[in-house]
């Protein structure tokens, strides 16, 4: 992680989130602030490794925001809140945010935190040799020989971003993969389908190592054996 981690602020409070981004970006963060939160939608989002967002916002709350995009966004969703009760904490961590911090923030624990969850998932990203994609069983093997058993499209999505790697490939040329027109359908039919696989990964005990690339694609981040 040499270069800066891509970092969204979600808060209607300007002040507070001009501020929180100005200590980021002194700790070599790229932050962007969004004040309005009918501007987030799942394209604004792929670009960014890890987003802040309060929870008590007009138009759409943080909640509905964790719940809109957790299974579509791969990164960390950290909730920085004032309201720091006990049912707060509980319904945010429930509905797949990684963590919650309460108002006011100290600036080096955040800084930290969201540092070191992202060199843990960089790095179980890094397992070498590990991964083998069988054609005969459509079948993808992971550490530990877990196993994850894929559709006809859905080996066809992975098949391309294996021969690429460490290449990305761009979405339009995976939707043409999973045997659909790329000219007919929305780039997130893609999005769609890798966070579906990627979450049955993580109920079989596996991270799947396949990351999005802003303005590119997608990237296999792993090495693979192929198997008849």
């Amino acid at each position: 992680m040499d270069s800066a981690l891509e970092l969204l602020i979600v808060d209607d409070d300007q002040v507070f989130g001009s501020q929180l981004a100005g200590q980021l970006t002194e700790r070599d963060w790229s932050v962007s602030v969004e004040v309005d939160s009918r501007h987030i939608d799942f394209n604004c989002l792929a670009q960014y490794h890890a987003i802040l967002i309060d929870l008590n916002m007009p138009h759409r709350t943080g909640l509905q925001l964790i719940k809109a995009y957790r299974d579509l966004f791969p990164g960390l969703m950290v909730v920085v809140s004032a309201d720091g009760s006990h049912n707060a904490k509980k319904e945010t961590l429930e509905s797949g945010a990684d963590f919650f911090m309460t108002k006011p923030v100290f600036i080096d624990e955040l800084h930290w935190t969201l540092l070191r969850a992202l060199k843990r998932d960089a790095a179980a990203l890094q397992n070498e040799d590990s991964w083998e994609l069988s054609a005969k069983d459509l079948v993808l093997i992971g550490p530990g020989k877990l196993r994850l058993p894929l559709a006809e499209h859905e080996y066809a999505v992975v098949d391309h971003l294996t021969a690429a790697a460490p290449d990305p490939v761009s979405r339009r040329t995976l939707i043409g993969a999973m045997g659909r027109d790329p000219g007919e359908i929305n780039s997130r039919a893609i999005d769609v389908l890798i966070s579906r696989v990627k979450s049955r990964a993580r109920d079989s005990g596996l991270t799947l190592p396949i990351q999005a690339v802003r303005n590119q694609g997608y990237v296999f981040n792993g090495t693979l054996h192929r198997s008849g």
